[in-house]
């Protein structure tokens, strides 16, 4: 097959263009990248946040590349915890002299802060990133409440999660709807009245949450920009600078921003395109667990790269009337209890020899 035709291929079936299961080896639509820009691929496609297993995950896959002039990271997830994002940026930045992360669909929240680390950002027209201001998550019910529905009631009264700008902005918008706030007694009954409502602990929680993005955000934009004012005007644009942490970030927006950002070029798109396309396909489906015959596994994750596969997986009900799939060629797992995580998926001895 020609490089024009592999890259004008469709995706068809779950299978096809990603055989992340049945043949780890060979992964078409991430050699077609590779070769089209001359570098080491690495797919992470995932509808779950960021977790510690991915960083561990992700070392092993880096660990077989080896450490490498130039890599590129397709990126698909919704974000997570900023410390994983940190922890997974400086990982990344550790084997590579020039990182460049391509947005599959959305980068969103701490996944776009990952991205500040990239020397070069690649998006479609369908690419997205967003803004990263932190959100801080309510606590649940301790266990000491479970029995107690009236306390339970209670605590879930409220958000599930506030955003640090939504605590920030509190005096500009008694100031700007209602005119309170303009004088110091103001401002002073507005901080009683906050801290009647939210424990004065908890709002120093969320000022610390604010200035640890801040930091994490500058710590990642030094690989690539030089200029200390530039890197603080990025961070306080994408932290401060939209009015929804849900805003989506097109490219030409991030080029305004300042990001180091460009539109993917028509072979490139094509790539990117059959990856997503395989990805939503396959992300979210169901499999029998290989190392436990008879238990189902519901796939929230996916990272690949040459020779490479692993899995974000969580145990599932067998869907009703809908057959796992099953894979082409056997395949064996480390013994383990089937618990919701990411795990390598590797090709059997007898295919090995």
């Amino acid at each position: 097959m020609s490089q024009k035709e592999s890259f004008s291929e469709p995706c068809s079936g779950t299978m096809s263009c990603l055989n992340a299961v049945c043949d780890p080896p060979h992964i078409a639509a991430l050699e077609d990248l590779a070769q089209l820009r001359q570098r080491p691929v690495v797919l992470y496609s995932s509808s779950w946040s960021f977790s510690s297993g991915a960083v561990t995950i992700l070392y092993d896959c880096l660990r077989q590349l080896g450490p490498q002039e130039a890599l590129d990271v397709v990126l698909q997830c919704p974000g997570g915890d900023p410390a994983l994002a940190r922890r997974l940026a400086v990982l990344l930045r550790s084997f590579t002299q020039h990182l460049s992360i391509l947005v599959l669909e959305q980068a969103s929240s701490s996944a776009t802060l990952l991205c500040l680390a990239a020397d070069e950002l690649l998006m479609s027209p369908l690419g997205c990133l967003s803004p990263i201001d932190p959100q801080v998550v309510a606590a649940v019910p301790a266990s000491s409440d479970q029995g107690d529905p009236a306390a339970t009631d209670v605590k879930r009264v409220g958000p599930h999660r506030i955003a640090t700008e939504e605590v920030r902005m509190f005096g500009e918008m008694a100031q700007a709807w209602f005119g309170v706030g303009v004088s110091t007694e103001e401002k002073y009954s507005l901080l009683h009245l906050f801290c009647q409502r939210i424990f004065p602990t908890t709002l120093t929680a969320f000022y610390r949450a604010d200035q640890e993005m801040r930091q994490v955000a500058e710590e990642l934009l030094q690989y690539h920009e030089p200029d200390a004012a530039v890197r603080q005007r990025i961070s306080d644009h994408l932290i401060s600078g939209f009015a929804s942490h849900h805003h989506m970030i097109h490219c030409k927006e991030a080029q305004s921003i300042g990001l180091p950002v460009r539109q993917a070029t028509a072979e490139e798109e094509r790539c990117l395109w059959r990856l997503l396309t395989w990805s939503q396909s396959y992300v979210g489906g169901v499999l029998v667990d290989p190392a436990a015959p008879g238990q189902w596994l519901r796939i929230r994750g996916v990272l690949a790269s040459k020779g490479f596969v692993a899995h974000d997986v969580t145990p599932t009900d067998a869907p009703g009337g809908s057959p796992a799939v099953q894979p082409e060629k056997e395949l064996t797992t480390a013994p383990r209890p089937v618990v919701s995580g990411w795990r390598r998926l590797l090709p059997s001895t007898s295919d090995q020899t």
